[in-house]
């Protein structure tokens, strides 16, 4: 169903001794689109993401 859009590919961070990935939202937003699909649980991101959490309060 997702054939033919565009993936953005994640942000690795560094935390704790290990690599995480988090969704980029600074290159989501760069990309300037009309509409984007986000498939992402909510969750507290890692310290040091842009926001706290990976949903809008």
């Amino acid at each position: 169903m997702l054939h033919g859009l565009e993936e953005m590919p994640r942000k690795e961070l560094e935390y704790r001794g290990g690599v995480f990935t988090e969704m980029d939202v600074d290159a989501v937003l760069d990309r300037r689109p009309q509409v984007a699909l986000v498939d992402e649980l909510a969750h507290t991101n890692i310290p040091g993401s842009r926001n706290t959490k990976s949903y809008p309060r």
